[in-house]
């Protein structure tokens, strides 16, 4: 069974897990923003990071999805 995925709107600087309180909760249902870079796009990995996604961030997880598929 697939999962469904949702997209939410964020605004610029804010991220879209921002109504979490993650000091009591570390783990929530992903929630993901259209990527800004043509090439992430559908990449469920880079579109669950909140923004601001930093350039080595999106390194940081292409990295471990590189390692995983090893």
């Amino acid at each position: 069974m697939e999962k469904k995925k949702y997209y939410v709107e964020c605004e610029e600087g804010a991220s879209q897990y921002d109504e979490y309180d993650l000091t009591n909760q570390n783990i929530v249902s992903a929630c993901y923003v259209k990527a800004k870079v043509k090439e992430d796009e559908g990449n469920l990995y880079i579109e669950a990071l909140p923004y601001p996604r930093e350039e080595k961030d999106i390194y940081s997880i292409q990295s471990l999805i590189c390692q995983l598929q090893l």
